[in-house]
């Protein structure tokens, strides 16, 4: 019976473990945990970059809108009616809220530095409910079509961003080009 035990042992020893766990190094498990903290807080950032920056963007393009409305000297009421109804401050507001959308896209896929598309894209895709949200909290006084667009085109445009973050691969040249 003795002399069975270190038999049973070795043969023990030598079954391959099944466990997805026994599979995963200590090593792997901390480097996995650290990439999905680095991709929450690439993710994280873009997102409010995009939606913090829309909201400080239009809050800038009205308030030059406002000083130069009272150097040209317009009233309270001349300022309120022309900015409220004015197409051209709706777009200036979405085009920096575009813009805002790919610089959020190209922070996250900054932040993650590997993967740069996938984050941007995701980026996008949790802004959009939130400026939605933000859109539909403050109202907008320009035209449905155009805050549509601005909804639509954020993950185009963190998408974009993110393209634009990705690391560039270096081309093989023929020595003869390099000169």
């Amino acid at each position: 019976m003795e002399a069975l035990v270190p038999q049973l042992k070795r043969l023990v020893g030598e079954l391959p473990m099944k466990s997805s766990m026994s599979e995963m190094r200590p090593a792997a498990s901390a480097e996995t945990g650290a990439s999905i903290v680095d991709s929450f807080r690439a993710i994280t950032t873009g997102v409010a970059v995009i939606v913090g920056g829309s909201l400080v963007m239009t809050t800038i393009v009205g308030t030059v809108a406002i000083v130069g409305m009272i150097a040209r000297g317009d009233n309270g009421q001349t300022i309120v009616s022309q900015l409220t109804g004015s197409f051209e401050m709706a777009l200036l507001c979405a085009m920096s809220g575009w813009f805002m959308s790919l610089i959020g896209g190209y922070t996250a896929g900054a932040i993650a530095a590997q993967a740069c598309l996938p984050h941007a894209f995701l980026t996008g895709a949790i802004a959009m409910p939130l400026s939605l949200a933000v859109l539909t909290v403050l109202g907008d006084s320009g035209p449905t079509w155009l805050s549509a667009l601005s909804i639509v085109l954020i993950v185009p445009c963190a998408t974009l961003g993110g393209w634009l973050a990705a690391p560039i691969e270096t081309m093989s040249v023929l020595p003869e080009l390099r000169k």
